[in-house]
Parts: structure tokens; C-alpha cells; sequence
């Protein structure tokens, strides 16, 4: 009996101390998954300021973020009302002090979207593999606004979710193109109290920089419609197909177009006037919300992760940063796969190797027709975001399928029980009824 005791006091010990040791092994995995986050952010700041880094980086900051926090004249802004005023928040009285306080409030914002979606080591990797792109552009702003807006969602606060993807299409205008894959997921009657909170902040928004600025509503909306006339850039899915058709019709260094503060192909050597590929995107959207609408009844950040990356390949216009919308959406998938992860910190990766470390070597491709391999690298880029949006969307389309099945599965069963009931519940009474001595039970 004693012997009985001391053997289960000892494996009660034993579980104590089993439990204890995965609790410190635990701790120290979160611990070390932070002490890398805080390291890629060091690294991070270290690379910016070299100069291979700066100096290209730095010209969007300089030349156009910093006059804009000083400036409130009509017209100087080819950004949206939330952009502005976020600029005009910061410190503007030295340049030195607006960009480091352009940085450091990226820095805050890597922290709280490492807080939200709880992936601080996965942070970490996108952070390295992007570089320090992030630290010197405001597209961490709104991807945090559009974090908030999903987690919002999935909580079922619709509406505080609408009034952060107000803002952050106000900020930046791609967020509105989740509006409709948020709207047909919601119950019939929720639909327009939310179109009026999403509409809400965009009204005061860009009702407060009218008043600061002093420009009517109708120029504003002027601008953000200027976004949408772009020519084909040069870094686009777009502009590497027409590129690699060219080459093959029409061989030899074509020039390249500067307007907007963008390089575009010109169109007089690559297949006509770019204003025919101004269709694809929303052919292509259209065509993805179809596809999405007829399979998909339920919120997944997923299909939102599709959306975007959908938007991202049909684009006319694909900036280096833009692809930092996708990678951040990654962090909210539970199970994003190793092969998608890989995927997306090389398509990262391979931006970063054009933009900014050989972006002018990468142009003399066009204009001098050297340099053939950074166009190699850039059409690598572009072919594994295809790769990626086609992964995902057949990922997608087979997952909605098979919930299609389980729900007809389930409906199959429950009706064959409901039937098998009443017949069992119909033989009993048939039975029991010619039962001749029930009346004495």
C-alpha cells in the first residue's frame, strides 16, 4: 500500500515537473521570437541609413512627405486627404527631425501590428526580407488600419471594422477594394449601417483637410481619381509581359516615360496607347468577386489576402512598397503554409535587389538595353507573385468546395435521421396500438 502511494506521489511530481519544463521551454520560445523581432527592427534602422539604402529610399521623404508637412497649397498633393494630414501631424520644422519622426512612428507601428496578430518571429522574416523600404514609406499605416478593420470583423464589430477601412482608404485608396467582399459576407440588414460607417470617416477626413487646406471637395476628389490614369509602370506584371513581347517583335533598348513620379513604358513602342490596359483590373476583380460570390459565404482573411494580390498582379501600377500589402496579411492566416511564406519573403526579397539597391542600373535595361539579368530578377519577381495569387486562389476555390459538401453532407444526414425517427416513432405506435394488453401496462 505504502509502495502504491509513493509511486503515485512520485509521478505526480514527475507531471509537475513535465508541465513546468514545457512552460520554461514555452518562455523561452517567445522570448527568443522577440529578441529577433527587436533585432530585425535594429538591423532594419542600421540598413536604412547606409548609404546604398538612403539614398534612394530618402527621395520620397525629402522631396515630397516632408514639403507636404509644410506646405498647404492647392493642388501640391497627388495623395489622398488621410495621407496629408498625416504628414502635417509630424514635426516639419527640420528635415532631420521630420525623418526621424517618419521612422519612428513605423517603428511603433511594426510593434503594434507584431502586438495584434501575435507573429512576431514571421514579422521578423518579412521585415529583413522587405528591408528598410518600410521604415521610409506610409504603407505601414494603412496596412495596420486594415488589420484592425479584419481583426474588428472577425470579432463581430462590423462597424468599428467599417470606420478603420474608412480610414484607411482615405489614407490610401487599394483598402476599398475589400468593401464588397466585407459587404456580401454581412447579414442583409447590417449592410447599410455599415456602407455608412465606412463612408463616415471619409467625410470627415477629408472635410478637416479642406478646411486646412483650403481646397474644395471636388479637387480632392480630382486627385484621387488622377491615381487611376497612370500609364503601365515599369515594375508592373504588366510591363514585364509587354517587355518580354517586345523584345521578340521588336528587339533594342526602348526609352522609358517619367511622369508622376513614376517610370512607364512608353507607349509608342509597346503595343499602342497604354489606355487599353486600364480594363484588365477591373475585368480581373470582377472576375476573381465572381468566382468569390458564388463559393464563399463566410469571412476568411484569405480571400481577402486574394483580393489584394489579385489587385496587385492586374495592376497598371505596382510601386516596390506595394508589396508589403500581401506579406503583412500573411501574419492573420493560422496556417499560411511554408511553401506560400517562402514564396512571399522572396518576392520581397527580389524587390528589395531592384528597389532600391539597383533601381538605376535596372532602368538602363530600357534606356540603354544593358543590364539584362536585373530585369531577370524583376520578371522572377513578378512570375512568383503570379505563382502565389494562383496557389492561393485554388487553395481557396477547393476549400470553399469541400465546405459546400460538408454542408450538403450534413443536410443529407440530418434529413435521412429526421425520416429514420419518424418511421422508427410510426412503427412504435402501429405496434403498440395492436398490442392487446396495453391498456393493462
Amino acid at each position: 500500500m505504502r509502495s502504491s502511494l509513493r509511486c503515485g506521489a512520485n509521478g505526480h511530481r514527475r507531471g509537475i515537473r513535465l508541465s513546468k519544463n514545457k512552460a520554461n521551454c514555452y518562455t523561452s520560445g517567445v522570448l527568443i521570437k522577440k529578441l529577433f523581432f527587436i533585432l530585425s527592427i535594429l538591423i532594419l534602422v542600421f540598413l536604412g541609413f547606409q548609404q546604398r539604402w538612403y539614398d534612394t529610399l530618402s527621395g520620397d521623404l525629402r522631396n515630397v512627405y516632408f514639403p507636404l508637412a509644410q506646405t498647404h497649397l492647392p493642388g501640391i498633393s497627388i495623395y489622398p486627404p488621410g495621407a496629408n494630414l498625416f504628414f502635417m501631424l509630424l514635426p516639419s520644422n527640420n528635415l532631420q527631425i521630420f525623418q526621424w519622426a517618419f521612422i519612428i512612428v513605423n517603428i511603433l507601428l511594426l510593434i503594434i501590428i507584431a502586438k495584434l496578430t501575435k507573429k512576431p518571429a514571421l514579422l521578423a522574416l518579412i521585415i529583413l526580407a522587405a528591408g528598410p523600404i518600410l521604415l521610409f514609406r506610409f504603407d505601414l499605416l494603412v496596412m495596420l488600419l486594415v488589420v484592425v478593420a479584419i481583426i474588428s470583423f472577425q470579432r463581430n464589430n462590423f462597424y468599428l471594422s467599417a470606420v478603420f477601412l474608412g480610414i484607411a482608404t482615405i489614407t490610401k485608396l487599394f483598402p476599398i477594394i475589400l468593401l464588397p467582399y466585407f459587404l456580401f459576407t454581412l447579414n442583409r440588414r447590417k449592410i447599410l449601417p455599415y456602407l455608412l460607417f465606412f463612408i463616415l470617416p471619409i467625410a470627415v477626413i477629408s472635410l478637416i483637410y479642406s478646411l486646412v487646406t483650403g481646397q474644395d471637395l471636388l479637387t480632392i476628389l480630382n486627385k484621387a481619381n488622377g491615381a487611376f490614369t497612370v500609364s503601365v509602370h515599369v515594375e508592373s506584371v504588366m510591363a514585364t509581359v509587354l517587355t518580354t513581347i517586345t523584345a521578340v517583335t521588336n528587339p533594342g533598348p526602348h526609352g522609358l516615360l517619367f511622369k508622376d513620379a513614376l517610370w512607364s513604358l512608353d507607349p509608342l513602342y509597346f503595343l499602342g496607347h497604354a489606355r487599353i490596359f486600364k480594363f484588365i483590373t477591373p475585368i480581373v476583380i470582377a472576375v476573381t468577386y465572381f468566382l468569390i460570390y458564388l463559393k464563399q459565404k463566410t469571412f476568411e482573411v484569405r480571400v481577402c489576402l486574394l483580393i489584394i494580390l489579385t489587385l496587385i498582379i492586374s495592376s497598371q501600377l505596382l510601386s516596390p512598397q506595394y508589396v508589403v500589402w500581401p506579406a503583412i496579411l500573411f501574419l492573420l492566416i493560422d496556417k499560411p503554409g511554408r511553401l506560400n511564406i517562402i514564396l512571399i519573403l522572396l518576392i520581397l526579397f527580389l524587390t528589395q535587389l531592384i528597389y532600391p539597391l539597383n533601381y538605376g542600373e535596372f532602368l538602363d535595361f530600357y534606356n540603354k538595353g544593358i543590364n539584362l539579368p536585373l530585369f531577370l530578377i524583376l520578371a522572377a519577381r513578378n512570375l512568383t507573385l503570379v505563382i502565389l495569387t494562383l496557389r492561393l486562389f485554388v487553395n481557396v476555390i477547393s476549400s470553399m468546395n469541400n465546405r459546400a459538401n460538408d454542408i450538403r453532407r450534413q443536410s443529407r444526414m440530418a434529413v435521412y435521421k429526421k425520416c429514420r425517427t419518424s418511421i422508427v416513432k410510426y412503427l412504435y405506435n402501429k405496434i403498440y396500438a395492436l398490442y392487446p394488453f396495453r391498456n393493462y401496462i
